[in-house]
């Protein structure tokens, strides 16, 4: 493929002279092939599957339980602040879910109420992940641990991060 950038032209002699010289000296490489067999497919762990969520049509409501009023007046004052913190930024639906899943439920057993989930905004604000994490949240289990959540203070992330206040555990 001619390079656009350079105009085309013809070589020179010294050119050509050089570019024998050079190719004279090269030699292919012999190296044998490795055969490799492909390594065996480990059977996956049953996961709730991000796809079985229904993607709805319509832009996803507000969540049924927002943030008491005494908890966003402390987030705005700054004198709460998130015990946890995870960014889903670069993930893939798939992944993204799997490490909420993760996030949420070793939070939940280890008695922080408040934490903080990064989605990022995405093109124009509608990033994938940012519009699933609603509906991730309506499933259980996360739905059985997450109390109320909803967009973050600019200082945290503002409409590209979540604030998620989660449910105590009974022992």
């Amino acid at each position: 493929m001619p390079r656009r950038d350079l105009p085309s032209r013809p070589l020179s002699e010294e050119e050509r002279h050089l570019w024998q010289q050079i190719t004279a000296e090269v030699q292919p490489l012999h190296a044998p092939l490795k055969a490799t067999t492909p390594a065996p497919m480990l059977p996956r762990r049953p996961m709730l599957h991000p796809a079985a969520v229904p993607l709805p049509l319509r832009p996803v409501p507000p969540p049924q339980e927002a943030i008491d009023p005494q908890m966003k007046r402390r987030l705005r004052r700054g004198v709460l602040t998130p015990e946890a913190r995870l960014d889903l930024h670069g993930l893939n639906t798939e992944a993204a879910f799997a490490q909420l899943a993760q996030f949420i439920e070793r939070c939940a057993r280890t008695d922080k109420r408040f934490v903080l989930v990064i989605t990022g905004k995405g093109p124009e604000g509608r990033g994938k992940l940012r519009e699933a994490f609603p509906r991730w949240l309506d499933v259980a289990p996360l739905s059985q641990l997450v109390q109320a959540f909803e967009p973050a203070q600019p200082r945290d992330g503002g409409s590209g991060a979540f604030y998620v206040k989660l449910r105590r555990l009974k022992d």
